[in-house]
């Protein structure tokens, strides 16, 4: 049974409930049966305009209720759906449509120029260009043929299921996710038929155990993959989903009040922030009373952040868990009020059948026993089947060894040495750089720079070091209320608690904001424009006598702060 067939057939008990709903216009809303038939109607549609079998089709929107309605339709249609993030620029789209070979695109009416631009630039015809028009209505001398809304008036009677025709097989891919891109360009990650119906089933294991009545609210840009899980408990009518384009702090607690949400992922930063406004006047917590689940997903959340999350819930059954995981793996280790992880790590480890996680060492490849720390490697069902157009990159992320082949994640952690193990995440290898002949993590670094009083957020890389060849740390820092912090006072607060090696000597840069992606990730290749405020650093130097750290600024900060990275 092909993808689309399979969910299809997991219907909730009343089909005419919502399933999904607006949460920024409550009006809009859908039930299973017209899920259903909005992805049936879907799929006719776009057979009718010319689309063949794994003709990939890109997506270009905010968040929406019909976002992943038009993506079931696609892969009911037999082509292949890959999201593109909103807020992209023409050269990005060009590249990401190339990387793709995508032959159709759907998108929202206001960022039709800008597609339009791209897509002349690909070689994408205009009679290819479908608007998107589930919120905002196509321009009256648009071709309505070319909407989502006229294919929404197909014959219903004309589709039948992908598998019922000879071309279609379970390993084809089906949909394909860009990847975070935060340390460079986004790569396509291929999910197959196969690997969808395995994450779809244990999402649908998963919600058997939520209470009723549940409701998920979700923010974050639904073109990254945790918008697939929330939208498969909808659909099986395990929890209702509320899908919003606000994306601040202060309108998350809002809704979360307004409709008694009771589950939410958020990213580290939302974590950080939604007490915060709580402390300042922006409500109470009171408005969070709802609330039984809380992840923090998109990167390491900080451990005393979650214990003050943790601390702001009134249900006594109400759990706060980090979230581990990545667009190229579909499980993640597991954390419940009954079942917590252990202090300092993420979640149980998944039995093998539904994925197996172990720890390599990161350059000979062979497995480390807990609690050894090294490169965390992942195997099963769930895991994506290559990088579309990389086949290089695809070779580099997987290994073999004794035990078999494994995805590298490129993150660093150990297993305890439990039964079951649970899974501690300590950092990225792939963004570790040597101070001398030092590892830095800069997670790590990150962790006890949040916990200095005034910092808002902060992103650690490396910078070229005052010895040729050399790197040292550096930090990009966002203040609560600018003009309070001194640079000098991070880098001694990092040296009084970490090795000399791991403060930030290479510069403090305060900077307005952190550039992030839809997860909360940094992207760090725009932190490279990034102009420092007034207090900004260049090179410092950490000296130490008799347990005091201080620290002494080098000369000439203009002059390094020009070339800052």
């Amino acid at each position: 049974m092909d993808y689309i067939s399979h969910k299809l057939s997991h219907q909730p008990e009343d089909i005419h409930e919502p399933i999904l709903v607006d949460a920024d216009s409550p009006t809009r809303s859908l039930t299973w049966q017209e899920y259903a038939s909005a992805v049936k109607r879907i799929a006719v549609g776009l057979k009718t305009a010319g689309l063949r079998h794994l003709d990939c089709v890109c997506l270009l929107s905010r968040n929406d209720i019909y976002y992943w309605i038009l993506g079931d339709g696609v892969a009911a249609a037999g082509g292949i759906i890959c999201p593109i993030a909103s807020f992209a620029k023409v050269d990005e789209i060009v590249r990401q449509l190339q990387t793709v070979d995508a032959k159709w695109i759907f998108v929202e009416p206001d960022l039709l120029e800008t597609t339009t631009t791209a897509a002349s630039k690909a070689g994408i015809p205009p009679s290819h260009i479908f608007l998107f028009d589930a919120q905002i209505p196509a321009p009256a001398d648009f071709n309505q043929d070319l909407t989502l809304s006229h294919l929404l008036t197909s014959d219903l009677a004309a589709w039948h299921p992908p598998s019922q025709d000879s071309t279609s097989s379970l390993q084809e891919p089906c949909v394909l996710l860009f990847s975070s891109g935060t340390t460079g360009h986004a790569k396509a990650v291929s999910l197959s038929q196969s690997a969808l119906i395995a994450r779809f089933n244990l999402h649908f294991k998963h919600g058997q155990h939520f209470p009723p009545g549940e409701r998920t609210l979700h923010y974050i840009a639904q073109q990254h993959a945790s918008s697939q899980s929330v939208h498969n408990y909808a659909t099986t009518g395990a929890a209702r989903l509320y899908i919003t384009r606000r994306q601040d702090a202060s309108s998350i607690i809002h809704l979360i009040q307004a409709y008694a949400i009771t589950r939410i992922m958020v990213h580290p930063q939302m974590l950080e922030e939604m007490p915060v406004v709580l402390r300042h006047g922006g409500g109470d917590r009171e408005m969070l009373k709802s609330l039984r689940s809380v992840a923090s997903g998109g990167g390491i959340a900080r451990p005393q952040a979650l214990k003050e999350f943790q601390d702001l819930l009134q249900d006594p059954d109400a759990h706060v868990s980090s979230a581990w995981g990545a667009t190229e793996i579909g499980f993640f280790p597991s954390s419940s009020k009954s079942q917590p992880a252990m202090e300092g790590y993420v979640g149980i480890v998944p039995p093998p059948s539904v994925g197996e996680i172990i720890i390599i060492d990161p350059e000979t490849h062979f497995p480390l026993p807990p609690p050894s720390t090294g490169e965390i490697a992942v195997r099963g069902p769930t895991l994506f089947s290559h990088y579309t157009s990389s086949p290089s990159t695809t070779s580099s992320a997987f290994i073999t060894n004794s035990l078999g082949t494994y995805f590298r994640t490129g993150d660093a952690g150990h297993l305890s040495p439990t039964s079951p193990p649970h899974l501690a995440v300590t950092g990225r290898y792939k963004a570790v750089f040597r101070v001398g002949t030092e590892d830095v993590m800069p997670e790590e670094v990150e962790s006890v720079i949040k916990q200095l009083p005034g910092v808002k957020d902060v992103v650690v890389t490396s910078t070229p070091g005052r010895r040729s060849g050399g790197l040292e740390a550096m930090a990009y820092v966002v203040e609560e209320e600018r003009g309070v912090l001194k640079a000098e006072a991070v880098v001694s607060w990092v040296a009084e608690r970490l090795a000399g090696h791991k403060a930030p000597t290479g510069g403090v840069v305060f900077v307005q904001r952190i550039p992030r992606n839809g997860v909360g990730k940094c992207v760090r290749g725009e932190l490279e424009g990034a102009v420092g405020l007034k207090g900004s650093r260049g090179f410092m130097t950490v000296r130490e006598e008799g347990g005091v750290v201080s620290v002494e600024e080098e000369k000439r900060v203009e002059e390094r702060l020009s070339r800052t990275n």
